[in-house]
């Protein structure tokens, strides 16, 4: 059963002080979805397994891939010291990591996440503070879930119908339990979010994390947006 009991129904905010977990610390603690479900929500797509980490050996796959997408693109914070090169954050012990496993090799070929608004504070609040688009949804009365999707990423690159199939994936998980997504997007592919079903986030400004002190400080500007499960629109993705 999915864990979402353990929400809060009024948002109590963190502290902003950057934290860094261990691994052992995601590990041990992401607890927002039970293995048994996991597996009834897994599925086969072509040459891949798409499914929901909840082993530690799932969680590493998807960490070392992170790190070397991120690594390969020049994203990661050159000042950050990375654990074991494996790439994570304080929110993967809120996320639910999904992946693409190649049924054939075993090697994972991409993953994303959905960070829960477990404490009232989502990545995206340390640069776009969400607290009015909160007010506005109703998450603070109790009346939508709310997460942000990100660190969508494939390795290698170019990989554009495994993208497609792990968006999708992604995407039926969040119309089953969350009412609200909302994320950072780059404008040079904005066309595809849009096409999606996203809409701005209004101020629609652009958001610079180039100096962030976490593990990642992509060079370039990204710009808030949101979606509420009913505007997928699936016959585009």
């Amino acid at each position: 059963m999915l864990l979402f009991s353990s929400l809060k129904k009024k948002g109590t905010q963190m502290s902003s002080q950057l934290y860094i977990p261990t691994l052992d610390d995601i590990l041990q603690k992401n607890m927002f979805i039970d293995s048994a479900e996991a597996q009834e929500f897994s599925k086969k797509h072509g040459d891949f397994d798409f499914g929901i980490a909840t082993k530690p050996l799932d969680m590493r796959d998807v960490f070392t891939i992170r790190f070397a997408s991120y690594r390969d693109s020049g994203y990661l914070n050159p000042n950050f010291t990375f654990e074991s090169e494996l790439e994570f954050d304080e929110h993967d012990l809120t996320a639910l990591l999904f992946y693409a496993r190649n049924s054939d090799t075993g090697r994972l070929h991409g993953t994303g996440r959905l960070v829960v608004d477990a404490h009232g504070r989502l990545p995206m609040d340390d640069y776009y503070p969400l607290d009015t688009f909160r007010e506005q949804i109703g998450y603070y009365r109790g009346e939508a879930k709310l997460a942000e999707f990100s660190r969508l990423i494939s390795h290698p690159t170019g990989q554009k119908e495994l993208n497609k199939a792990l968006v999708r994936f992604i995407l039926e998980f969040a119309s089953a339990h969350i009412d609200y997504i909302v994320g950072f997007g780059r404008l040079d592919i904005k066309q595809y979010y849009d096409k999606w079903g996203f809409s701005d986030i209004v101020p629609y400004e652009p958001v610079d994390v180039s100096q962030s002190n976490g593990p990642l400080r992509p060079p370039m500007k990204f710009y808030p947006h949101y979606m509420h499960v009913s505007q997928i629109q699936w016959d585009k993705i």
